[in-house]
């Protein structure tokens, strides 16, 4: 089973942005900000989730978080380049905007990501946050 570590490295009032490599790729998460938990309207806790694939007619490729404590429905990688744009979930993005809390190029990112998870079933996500002894986390 793949496993997937989510490095958040920017905690702001707007929204929470972090990455994440896949494959040689480096892709971009940007979530609601940390508003201790709150389904809808915030981004969920650090930790590591099981998920599951997941499709609807809405997101044709995510996967699910499970046991998320206190939330349901959490999906990692769908379109969205603003925190406004989800509701507890990841957006994926190829970079991050400049001077903005949002990502670029999402829908690129999520077909990057559909092609190269098109097969697993299920996923590890560990989400943590960066630590400046881990470097640079532009590149």
């Amino acid at each position: 089973m793949r496993v997937i570590e989510v490095f958040r490295y920017a905690y702001h009032p707007v929204g929470t942005m972090g990455f994440f490599d896949l494959d040689g790729h480096r892709l971009y998460t940007i979530e609601r900000p940390w508003l201790n938990n709150k389904p809808y309207e915030s981004c969920i806790i650090e930790g590591i989730y099981t998920a599951n694939s997941y499709a609807s007619e809405k997101y044709p490729f995510s996967f699910e978080l499970q046991e998320v404590p206190n939330r349901s429905v959490i999906l990692f990688c769908h379109v969205a380049n603003y925190p406004k744009d989800v509701q507890g979930c990841f957006g994926v993005g190829m970079q991050p905007m400049e001077d903005k809390i949002a990502v670029a190029q999402s829908r690129n990112a999520c077909t990057l990501f559909e092609k190269i998870l098109k097969d697993e079933t299920q996923i590890v996500l560990n989400i943590q946050p960066w630590k400046q002894e881990y470097g640079n986390a532009d590149h």
